[in-house]
């Protein structure tokens, strides 16, 4: 049997190891079972931001926040916003914008060539939330 077949066993496994190393494949393998049993943190540094974002993109999470703070935390604020919108993850895109990214949001949408009014909308939402 493969930890495919245990992914809880495989998290607690990796769990124990994961600490005392900085392998970033062995941080990645833990993500990956951490992801399969709905158990993702974000304590880690020693892991490839790139691969790690890609990988949450690819594994299509019902719940988004894992990828926002992977994108979050090594600026991915671009990929970020350009996979939620196209997803029709827009409810996240609600989560992420905070004032203090609201203008990174704002360019990111006109850079997707979004309307104009929509980016206002948006904006004119946030600044009055807060």
């Amino acid at each position: 049997m493969s930890g495919a077949d245990h992914p809880q066993g495989l998290y607690y496994y990796l769990g124990s190891v994961v600490n005392l190393s900085d392998d970033p494949e062995v941080h990645f393998k833990y993500i990956q079972a951490a992801t399969r049993t709905g158990q993702i943190r974000r304590e880690s540094n020693h892991y490839n931001p790139e691969k790690v974002k890609n990988f949450l993109k690819e594994a299509k999470l019902a719940d988004q926040i894992p990828l926002i703070i992977v994108c979050d935390r090594f600026d991915f604020v671009h990929d970020l916003v350009l996979y939620l919108y196209q997803n029709g993850l827009t409810k996240f895109l609600e989560v992420y914008v905070q004032p203090r990214r609201l203008v990174l949001y704002v360019w990111s949408r006109h850079d997707f060539a979004i309307c104009r009014r929509d980016a206002r909308s948006a904006a004119y939402d946030c600044a009055g939330s807060t």
